[in-house]
């Protein structure tokens, strides 16, 4: 039963606009007796938006990156899925038909894209499409985590070739 609330509480926080990271965030979350914010009070505005589109594999470009990323997330209600939609319009990315969309919870999501299987999300979800990080690869996404940025992977043929950064 705790794996769906948890599902069930995640959704729900994100239909509100909260987005929680993870289980264990929602989880930490029940032991918090205390919130200490700055003196405006804004914690974030709840408008997350693409600071960064990048490549790792010199096969790809930013703008390719960038059209698969919005060709899988225009399928998807995310938040996080949405700012890249936005994003990639103001670039002027162009969507490619996906087949086979599958959002895989609390991962990412994953279509085939050109006869290519294409997945994006966290770490967890690279795992799940068999693509592999190397350690390069995490040291430059920790570099954006520490500064609060999620960092998403795409793998296109369990081949990791690039990452959005989204802020808020």
């Amino acid at each position: 039963a705790t794996p769906m609330s948890v599902m069930v509480g995640v959704g729900k926080g994100a239909q509100n606009g909260v987005l929680i990271k993870n289980a264990e965030a929602l989880e930490k979350f029940g032991e918090v007796d205390s919130l200490i914010i700055d003196k405006t009070g804004t914690i974030t505005e709840g408008k997350p938006t693409v600071e960064t589109v990048g490549t790792f594999n010199t096969n790809f470009s930013e703008s390719e990156v960038l059209q698969y990323i919005v060709s899988l997330n225009h399928n998807s209600e995310h938040p996080l899925a949405e700012a890249t939609v936005t994003y990639a319009k103001e670039q002027n990315a162009q969507i490619i038909q996906s087949n086979n969309f599958n959002s895989v919870t609390g991962k990412g999501v994953e279509a085939t894209i050109n006869d290519k299987n294409v997945a994006l999300g966290n770490l967890k979800m690279m795992e799940y499409a068999k693509a592999d990080i190397d350690a390069k690869m995490q040291e430059e996404a920790k570099t954006f985590q520490k500064q609060g940025k999620t960092v998403s992977y795409i793998a296109v043929d369990k081949t990791v070739v690039g990452y959005v950064v989204i802020g808020d």
